[in-house]
């Protein structure tokens, strides 16, 4: 589950992700309960559903995944960083 970053982030859910996989960009959906669903299969992890999605166990899917936070695209990484530096 995404639960290291703040309820906040995601307590919207349906939250858009994107990565570029071999094949070109690849879509996923976070949800309320900080669990991804890619390609119709729900994961608990960032990385689970990145190395699904790239069939590279090698993936971080902190890294890999991308969404867009007022206007500004960010990787769940930066986020994470982001929020919990804010809550300091």
């Amino acid at each position: 589950m995404v639960a290291v970053l703040p309820p906040q982030a995601f307590s919207a859910g349906g939250i858009t992700l994107t990565g570029r996989g071999k094949h070109g960009p690849v879509r996923a959906t976070l949800q309320a309960d900080g669990k991804i669903i890619c390609f119709q299969q729900t994961l608990d992890t960032p990385t689970s559903a990145a190395r699904m999605a790239t069939g590279d166990d090698r993936v971080d899917g902190w890294a890999f995944w991308s969404l867009t936070v007022d206007g500004k695209t960010r990787t769940l990484s930066d986020l994470r960083v982001s929020l919990i530096t804010q809550d300091d």
